[in-house]
């Protein structure tokens, strides 16, 4: 766990970050406080910073401001890594049909911004409780699956789900449907604890990321919001800049300073405004906290008085932990008597905490604290001895916990031995343990099964495993921390997975961003053995051109759709019905082969499927007809089965799969037909074959009954089916100018229904 240092040295360190003056060493009265691994403490009057990625965590653990107040208030989410976000979930991100792949929320922050955009986007499994009204029951610990809306109703679901806008909870009467703004309190049934604790290593990774850390930081607001980040940027001018475009300052007035810090759960950075910085706890990221692993009451007594016999000190409402001269900023207090089981994770290897009496019990309390292996009666692994509240923590030291799958935490009674004067029975036997830290080392499949989206359901192998440490870089394009996988030469990284294929999962696709060298992106897939050809959604050619056209109106006109993002896709229809294995195969081409990886997952080249899974058919197919009123740029008209690409047709295709019976555009384009007496519906899959079309429209006699401002290649088609007013004379397949200069349209299986 930590490396012990002398105090010289820490003391020195810390000289280098905050700005400590000799003479002011040791005095309480100053506004800032820190606190060292072996319980030293430092007081000084100012701060350069509460970042501090120079010094490892096993030297720092609390850097804390003293006059700050922390006052949590509704609406928040509390996440299961013990986190706090405060806002108001909006709405569900469309996952457009990718398997394997989180679902996410977007929520308006309050008391933060997001680094780009109107909010930010939270894995749902993530999330432990939603609190959205001060009426919730904050001090009440409801059961899993209790919601609580504004009506007064209290609902008990044996599971909940997030919808578009609101939540799905199914109770013994049947599924109740809740909007965001209604909902008072929700907790959330079969959450993940561990695996949300652990995805903060995880997310950690590697000290080889070109990020500037990979240390933890757990960041407390006074609003009461907790963010947990491995990857922060600290940045006054560059983010003030960007602000300013929207917002102006009052003259002479200092910008914000603000810390961008990227938690595991969220998909963008979250831009924390240094002013409301009430404190910052610091760990190695080989270190994940003890005290929010799951935890179970074994045994418990209480010979007077009353109130919790033990409760999480999680910092969020201004609850340090606080022993003698020793805070920090996680921890737990438990009562004697009290016998507190913790699950491990099976990558746990050591132990290591401080305990004692809590500060606010003065110099009362007489107890007997012991660390137990598995069991009560199991193989003791520290033992404190008398503990009085007149002494300092007791330092546990690390404890080898690699064979154990659960810790217990006892708290006893100290009847025996128990000093001439001491507090009787059990009065102020309240016991503080102070950052219990788990060390863990994870197996290197898990670490980059933990940084590679989509790649749970994949099992991993390949020679060099071992070799390809986790990492992050930053994304000046995304405004995001990019996972990287780092391939030495002659190695490989080998995904295997068996899956029945539909057309729910018939296109495999893998997202990345477009590399410096394409030599370093050595794709293959197999199925069944079998060589499967990939397409890409764009080649370097087209990509540098379309940068060089839009990146002005980006920057001036406020286009969004710029992205540098790079999509392969293999086509499964082939194998449709059948049940195959896959194996995905990544070559490092040269030394090193850096990959940024964005995700993995089976997905459907249209969003919008029928039940049946079919697109919709049609009865007069669109390519039998002859158009009229045909409009057309100069560099190619709407073409039968294709679209025209460098003056060359080529068959148009949704997320790499080859699809047929319709027209393909360029931008600014359109097309007429004629409607008939028996036409009764207009089917279509629609979609952008590349880049970016839009906005594309159906018209009818001139008035657009379908339209999207814009479709994205690197999104999925839609299937549109449209009622044919009586009487109707003409119909009218459209694209506008706001699309890219090579972006293509396409509508395919057109045609009129006439049943």
């Amino acid at each position: 766990m930590s490396k012990r240092i002398s105090p010289r040295s820490a003391w020195m360190a810390m000289l280098v970050v905050i700005a400590w003056s000799w003479p002011n060493l040791g005095r309480t009265a100053e506004r800032y406080a820190a606190w060292l691994a072996d319980g030293h403490r430092i007081s000084a009057p100012r701060l350069t910073s509460w970042h501090t990625p120079t010094i490892g965590n096993d030297q720092l653990r609390l850097i804390r401001d003293r006059q700050a107040k922390v006052e949590l208030k509704p609406p928040y989410l509390l996440l299961a890594n013990g986190d706090v976000l405060t806002g108001s979930p909006a709405q569900m991100e469309p996952d457009q049909g990718r398997q394997g792949i989180p679902p996410r929320v977007r929520v308006q922050l309050e008391g933060m911004l997001p680094l780009s955009g109107t909010g930010v986007a939270v894995r749902t499994d993530r999330i432990a409780r939603l609190v959205g009204s001060a009426e919730a029951s904050l001090r009440q610990e409801s059961p899993p699956g209790t919601v609580q809306l504004a009506d007064g109703r209290r609902l008990i679901g044996r599971s909940i789900k997030w919808r578009a806008s609101g939540l799905a909870v199914l109770t013994a009467e049947g599924i109740i449907e809740a909007n965001y703004a209604d909902i008072v309190d929700a907790v959330f049934p079969d959450v993940d604890v561990a695996a949300a604790v652990l995805d903060d290593n995880l997310f950690a990774g590697s000290a080889a990321s070109s990020a500037s850390s990979s240390s933890i930081v757990r960041f407390q607001l006074t609003s009461g919001a907790t963010i947990t980040a491995s990857r922060i940027m600290y940045d006054r001018d560059r983010f003030t800049r960007v602000q300013e475009r929207t917002r102006r300052r009052r003259r002479n007035e200092e910008p914000t300073t603000y810390y961008f810090a990227q938690p595991a759960w969220a998909d963008r950075p979250l831009a924390l405004p240094e002013k409301d910085i009430a404190w910052c706890g610091y760990r190695e990221s080989d270190e994940a906290p003890l005290s929010l692993l799951p935890a179970e009451l074994m045994q418990s007594q209480r010979l007077v008085g009353g109130g919790p016999i033990w409760e999480r000190c999680a910092g969020s409402e201004g609850d340090l932990a606080a022993s003698g001269s020793w805070e920090a900023d996680l921890g737990l207090r438990t009562h004697s008597h009290s016998e507190l089981a913790f699950a491990l994770p099976p990558e746990a290897r050591s132990l290591e905490t401080a305990v004692g009496l809590d500060r606010a019990v003065g110099a009362g309390g007489c107890v007997r604290c012991r660390i137990v292996a598995d069991q009560p009666d199991g193989k003791v692994l520290w033992d404190s001895g008398i503990l009085q509240g007149s002494d300092e923590p007791k330092p546990t030291g690390p404890l080898d916990v690699t064979l154990c799958q659960r810790v217990i935490l006892v708290t006893q009674f100290a009847h025996d031995d128990r000093p001439a004067g001491a507090d009787p029975l059990d009065i102020r036997d309240q016991v503080v343990w102070l950052a219990p830290l788990v060390t863990v080392e994870f197996e290197p499949a898990r670490q980059l099964i933990g940084l590679l989206a989509g790649a749970g359901d994949w099992e991993l192998a390949g020679n060099g495993l071992d070799q390809m440490p986790p990492a992050r870089e930053w994304s000046e394009f995304a405004a995001t921390w990019d996972p990287l996988l780092v391939l030495p030469a002659a190695t490989e990284l080998k995904l295997t997975r068996r899956v029945s294929v539909s057309r729910a999962n018939d296109v495999v696709e893998l997202r990345t961003a477009f590399p410096l060298d394409f030599e370093e992106q050595a794709f293959q897939l197999r199925v069944n053995g079998q060589l499967v050809a990939a397409s890409a959604s764009a080649d370097t050619a087209v990509f540098e051109r379309w940068i060089r056209n839009v990146t002005e109106r980006m920057r001036y006109e406020g286009a969004t759709y710029l992205s540098d993002e790079l999509a392969f896709w293999w086509d499964l229809q082939a194998w449709r019905g059948q049940e195959i294995t896959l194996e995905l195969t990544l070559r490092g081409a040269r030394t090193p082969s850096e990959i940024v990886w964005r995700g993995l997952s089976l997905r459907s080249a249209v969003s919008n499927l029928p039940a049946s899974g079919q697109p919709l058919a049609c009865d007069v197919p669109l390519v039998s007809l002859t158009p009229f009123d045909v409009v057309a740029p100069s560099r190619g008209k709407p073409l039968r089965n294709g679209v025209p690409l460098d003056g060359k047709p080529v068959p148009f295709r949704f997320l790499g799969q080859r699809f047929s019976g319709g027209y393909g555009m360029l931008r600014d384009s359109a097309i007429s037909f004629e409607i008939t007496p028996q036409y009764r519906r207009f089917v279509a899959v629609a979609g952008c074959s590349l880049f970016v079309a839009g906005p594309m429209q159906v018209l009818i006699d001139g008035k657009v009954v379908w339209e999207r401002p814009l479709m994205l290649g690197l999104d999925p088609a839609e299937q549109i089916d449209l009622a044919i007013p009586a009487g109707a004379k003409k119909l009218t397949l459209q694209t506008g100018p706001e699309s890219s200069y090579t972006g293509m349209a396409a509508w395919a299986e057109a045609g009129f229904v006439t049943k």
